[in-house]
């Protein structure tokens, strides 16, 4: 994940999209939006290099990327001046054949797609009828079988590019409604001709507001006549196959959105810089940037939440937690923000031109037109928000299910985990599931809590050495025959606390002194570089490495060096000690009850600066638990996994 929120390949599709949209400038398309012509330049464009099927398999001929990297396209694609009506030239040929790839048969698959991507087919996509609206159930176009083809009649409205298109992606009845138990059954996917000659097919045209480059239509059908073989998956089943790509839709519609509002404010911003009145340029005035900084922000997270949601829709399937309705929650919620975001962007664009926004030159009264379109299509505010509140309160654990998926964008490593989601918002059951999970792993180590031996020094390496022939056999654990890590002298339960705490950033500081005689750690033959021997206190600062490996273990001199040290240095000099001690984890055998750890005090652990997001910690289990079962790491090695995040 980069710095910007998005990934390598999002950025990678982005200069590519951009560096393809930079041939058709504003004059390009205020010239298709003035005759209504299909930008089909753009499209070939498009097609040549593969963009067409980007979240299709690559072995149709697709890039094998997802709906992420489709939403950063359509995004460039609006962003670069082209505005909504560009991107959907090519809008129903990404989501709308997403089902295609899902629930078509395999001789379907490779006779149907890598036409749609080489540019040689384009698809309309055919659902709304005007009677019906929204009410996708009730839809009354009927496909009735006759023989080895269908025979279709009814009227669908707001069909894009079916002036151009060479398929149609139909939703139609195989059954009567009156006849079925559920309006969701019976409704049949197919994949058509679209031929406009052909008889029992004919097209009227809408006159519309913007957008005018990508055209849209009433289609009637009558009797027209289609293979039995073009239906997509199972008869009566199209109504939760052509679910699969609305919630895509939902968030291609957003990125569309995101790059008109971009674009309108890329345009305000050079006005107010260019613009000069009474002296100086407008965007000096409050009164002009108060109202883009605003839309700006809104922009932002509208963008947070788009991608978001493209990230749920592309993890469902893969991820059992990501449910469908918690796919729609996100996908509609993201398509709802990021159309008001565009709105009020274009609406302040217009308003800080002035008169002139209201001309054509400066191209922004055409984003002001085009932006109502993701405001009502393919739903409208209203419903969203009615699915929204109907869906959320029965959406138990909602936040759980798209844990896995969601990223902060633009912070630092330690925050970009695969569940980098604020814990304090997790319910109280996820954190009892974790805590009996690692039951099992603790339950050796609870009876031992009363009298753990808890380091307070790293012994150098060096000095082990030399007395190992000396002290090291007198240093055996009964309970398991290993050599003991008995790194100074037993602490007590208040001591142990007060270490750990440092050991885990608390502000908490302990005063502890070193033993006179510190005892050892098993070591066999080793060539490590000497880990020096400090006090375990909240410092900071950046130590040199003649410092780590020059301190000794118990001389005048090197206690003179420890005293001559900044405070603010003391604290990264023994973290490096642990990245040190680390190199030698393999060759420590500690008994088990040197690796002792109070469950409270790893909990606190775990919940440094407030709380650690649950699944993140669960990412890091096995990495504990595996310290824990082989007992070779002992506290510092437990503590360093943890260490190589927190740190």
């Amino acid at each position: 994940m980069e710095l910007t929120g998005f990934s390598q390949e999002q950025l990678d599709v982005r200069e590519a999209v951009a560096k393809i949209c930079s041939k058709f400038p504003d004059e390009y398309w205020a010239g298709h939006d003035e005759s209504g012509v299909y930008p089909h330049e753009l499209h070939a464009a498009l097609a040549q290099d593969g963009w067409i099927g980007i979240a299709l398999p690559e072995d149709l001929g697709g890039a094998g990327l997802g709906i992420s990297e489709a939403t950063m396209m359509l995004q460039t694609i609006s962003q670069s001046g082209a505005g909504i009506a560009g991107a959907q030239s090519i809008h129903a040929n990404v989501y709308a054949t997403q089902p295609v790839a899902k629930f078509a048969k395999e001789d379907q698959r490779k006779s149907m797609l890598p036409r749609l991507i080489s540019g040689e087919w384009k698809a309309c996509f055919g659902v709304t009828e005007p009677s019906t609206g929204l009410e996708t159930l009730k839809l009354k176009t009927l496909a009735v079988r006759d023989g080895d083809s269908y025979n279709i009649s009814g009227q669908k409205i707001w069909i894009s590019s079916a002036q151009v298109a060479s398929k149609m992606i139909l939703l139609a009845r195989t059954e009567p409604l009156q006849e079925l138990k559920k309006p969701s059954e019976g409704l049949s996917l197919f994949f058509i001709d679209f031929d406009r000659h052909a008889p029992g097919l004919e097209l009227k045209r809408i006159k519309k507001m913007g957008g005018r480059a990508v055209d849209a239509n009433e289609v009637f059908f009558d009797n027209y006549r289609v293979p039995a073989d073009t239906l997509i998956g199972e008869e009566g089943q199209g109504f939760k196959i052509v679910l699969h790509g609305m919630n895509a839709e939902r968030c291609l519609l957003a990125g569309e959105a995101l790059g008109l509002g971009y674009a309108a404010l890329e345009k305000a911003s050079k006005y107010a810089r260019e613009r000069v009145v009474f002296g100086r340029p407008i965007g000096q005035n409050q009164g002009i940037q108060h109202p883009l900084a605003a839309a700006y922000m809104n922009l932002e997270a509208a963008k947070l939440a788009t991608y978001h949601a493209a990230r749920v829709y592309d993890s469902s399937g893969k991820d059992p937690y990501v449910t469908p309705h918690a796919v729609g929650v996100a996908c509609n919620s993201a398509k709802y923000l990021a159309a008001e975001a565009a709105f009020t962007a274009c609406e302040r664009s217009v308003l800080a031109h002035g008169g002139m926004g209201y001309a054509q030159e400066y191209h922004v009264e055409r984003y002001m037109r085009e932006c109502f379109v993701p405001r009502i299509a393919p739903v409208s505010r209203e419903m969203i928000m009615n699915y929204i509140g109907e869906k959320v309160p029965k959406l138990k654990g909602l936040i759980d299910a798209v844990r896995a998926v969601d990223t902060p964008v633009s912070y630092p490593d330690r925050w970009t985990g695969p569940a980098a989601f604020r814990s304090d918002i997790y319910p109280d059951h996820w954190k009892a599931d974790l805590m009996r999970e690692r039951k099992g792993v603790t339950q050796a180590y609870r009876d031992a809590v009363r009298t753990p031996s808890v380091p307070a020094f790293v012994v150098s390496a060096k000095e082990l050495i030399k007395n190992i022939n000396s002290t090291t056999r007198s240093a055996r654990t009964p309970a398991t025959g290993t050599n003991n890590v008995a790194l100074g002298p037993r602490a007590s339960n208040k001591r142990n606390a007060d270490v750990i705490d440092l050991l885990s950033s608390s502000p908490k500081r302990a005063k502890i002194e070193p033993p006179a005689t510190p005892n050892v750690i098993d070591l066999t033959q080793d060539e490590n570089p000497t880990i020096k021997f400090i006090p375990s206190r909240r410092l900071s600062s950046r130590p040199a490495l003649a410092d780590i490996t020059n301190c000794g273990t118990g001389s005048k001199n090197s206690q003179k060096r420890r005293k001559n040290l900044r405070p603010s240095r003391e604290q990264d000099i023994h973290r490096e000690s642990l990245g040190l001690l680390a190199k030698i984890a393999s060759k420590l055998r500690a008994s088990a009850h040197a690796l002792v750890v109070d469950r409270e005090t790893l909990r606190r652990r775990w919940e440094l600066d407030g709380k650690l997001q649950l699944q993140y910690i669960t990412d890091h289990l096995a990495d504990l638990n595996e310290c824990f079962k082989t007992a070779e790491n002992g506290i510092y090695g437990a503590l360093e996994v943890i260490d190589k995040r927190l740190l």
